[in-house]
């Protein structure tokens, strides 16, 4: 297992807001024994052969890019990729052994339209998994033109197909027809790969299925709501190995004793 925690903000970790830096501490905080590396735009090339500017180009969002980053690292260097809205709450030897014994782990059904969570994502280096999605991925952002995607603008067939098999957009035909890509565009190609490639169906039937329900927990209480004794109760005991807070609410746009606020006090007090 590579001991080795990554993670992403282009413009600089000390640049970052709030939330996603108390979030970045948090890892180091409860994990002092794996090496933890805060990419940005100037050192992600330097561990990746990846030209930024031009999947800029081709219309590559700041989602996209962290998407490309995340795959490409894991791929070369195996170990764990975290959001930077992603907080942690226990150490990862206390409980990532328990569902990655197959080399790979991710949340499971975020929504109805995709398998995986890619938030937090683990994986041995060059696992069969991540090295078909990487080349999945790979060949989707030469063939792309990268804008993104209304579905209104499509053939109706093909819109129809699309928001009942978005896995489709694995297939490159379908790709040339729309000349975009949708915001989760990740996770179809995820579920692309599985349906492809045996080895890989076989690897992710065999890895535990732990809800993404579980990691959504504190968004789901509301994170700008003030807490119920029952949920201050439920937040102290640190039920979940970590939270998957909404980067779209600001630290200072939460009222004083929120959940967010009580989530992040640790964090801040540093």
């Amino acid at each position: 297992m590579n001991r080795a925690i990554w993670s992403l903000w282009l413009q600089g970790e000390h640049n970052a807001p709030i939330l996603q830096q108390a979030c970045l501490k948090s890892w180091r905080r409860f994990n002092p024994d794996w090496e933890f590396v805060c990419l940005d735009e100037r050192s992600a090339s330097r561990y990746l052969d990846l030209d930024l500017e031009r999947l800029r180009r081709l219309g590559a969002t700041p989602q996209a890019l962290s998407d490309i980053v995340r795959i490409e690292l894991l791929n070369r260097y195996g170990g764990v990729w975290v959001d930077a809205s992603c907080l942690c709450r226990k150490p990862l030897s206390a409980w990532l052994h328990e569902v990655s014994a197959n080399g790979f782990f991710a949340f499971s059904n975020p929504g109805p339209d995709r398998l995986v969570s890619t938030w937090f994502l683990y994986a041995e280096q060059g696992h069969p998994i991540i090295r078909h999605w990487a080349g999945v991925v790979s060949g989707f952002w030469r063939t792309s033109p990268g804008r993104p995607l209304d579905l209104e603008d499509s053939p109706p067939l093909l819109a129809f197909l699309l928001e009942r098999y978005p896995w489709l957009w694995g297939v490159r035909a379908v790709r040339w027809i729309e000349r975009a890509y949708p915001y989760f565009w990740f996770h179809y190609l995820f579920e692309w790969v599985v349906r492809r490639y045996p080895e890989v169906r076989n690897s992710h039937a065999s890895m535990p299925k732990v809800s993404s329900d579980i990691p959504h927990r504190a968004q789901m209480m509301g994170l700008g709501q003030l807490p119920t004794p029952e949920q201050k109760t439920e937040l102290g005991e640190c039920s979940a190995p970590l939270y998957k807070l909404d980067s779209r609410l600001p630290f200072d746009a939460a009222p004083a004793g929120s959940i967010l606020h009580v989530l992040l006090a640790d964090g801040l007090e540093d």
